[in-house]
């Protein structure tokens, strides 16, 4: 759903949807048939675009700093796809910042049994294990996929060369901390 789609509708209507009212929107992501005959415009979205609303409200709720308003848009989003990756990455992101950290944990990993390639969600995963000091070997293992996914994103390297010092191995840990 595009910011062009929302602005297209009434002002209520667009509102609504753009903002999360989920009285315009049916369970399991089908729109109200009734909405295109009572507002006489064409209704008739994808699954994605209908995903997309839910995952824009989210962002707005983080630009806000509505760090509540977009774990709950974040999780509902979750429950709505068939993998939630990225929803669930966010989810984890926000619990992670807000100090959450087995909430944050739960997410990550559900995140990881979808897609063992999931990058952002392995490095953040990866932090949290480290940090614990507990699944040393798996927090490295994580780490080295995010590193492989995204080799040069400096938060990547940082929780890798963590993950290397962490399992006592500073010698592969400082050339990347240098990096």
């Amino acid at each position: 759903l595009t910011n062009g789609a929302i602005g297209s509708l009434p002002l209520s209507l667009g509102a609504s949807v753009f903002y999360g009212d989920d009285s315009y929107l049916q369970s399991d992501l089908g729109l109200d048939s009734g909405l295109d005959r009572r507002y006489g415009v064409d209704l008739n979205w994808t699954v994605n675009e209908k995903i997309a609303a839910y995952a824009m409200l989210g962002q707005l709720y983080l630009r806000q700093g509505k760090l509540d308003d977009a774990l709950a848009e974040f999780d509902r989003l979750a429950t709505r796809q068939v993998k939630p990756i990225g929803a669930l990455t966010m989810a984890g992101i926000i619990l992670q910042g807000q100090g959450r950290l087995a909430e944050a944990r739960v997410r990550l990993e559900r995140a990881i049994d979808i897609d063992s390639n999931a990058a952002v969600a392995a490095n953040n995963l990866a932090w949290l294990y480290v940090e614990a000091g507990d699944k040393l070997d798996r927090g490295l293992s994580l780490a080295q996929s995010a590193a492989q996914a995204m080799p040069d994103s400096p938060e990547v390297l940082d929780t890798l060369g963590w993950a290397y010092y962490k399992n006592d191995l500073p010698a592969l840990a400082l050339p990347v901390l240098v990096r």
